[in-house]
């Protein structure tokens, strides 16, 4: 897993909607776990997607040469800005990983 400021400050938005009623003290260990990965610094990519707020995740992905991204939401990332990035939704992820 790799990751940059802007995705950890996603990560901290997002889990800590209301809506998702996620106790502080785990969002702030899945923090520190994050922050326990690889942190890269992608280079911006010039592309626009469904959610431009997500070409950090492609940014990133280039940054190593895995270029996988793991996501539940696949219409985010249509070929077209993916820079050569594979997408797999988190099953595929760890049907790849193995038992």
């Amino acid at each position: 897993m790799v990751y940059d400021a802007r995705i950890l400050a996603e990560y901290r938005d997002v889990l800590r909607r209301p809506r998702f009623k996620l106790n502080p003290e785990a969002i702030d260990a899945f923090l520190g776990g994050v922050r326990g990965q690889m942190l890269v610094a992608p280079v911006p990519i010039p592309a626009t997607g469904p959610d431009p707020d997500d070409l950090i995740f492609i940014e990133a992905a280039l940054a190593v040469p895995e270029r996988t991204i793991v996501t539940g939401n696949l219409a985010d990332f249509p070929e077209k800005v993916l820079h050569g990035t594979r997408v797999i939704t988190p099953t595929q992820a760890v049907g790849e990983l193995g038992p």
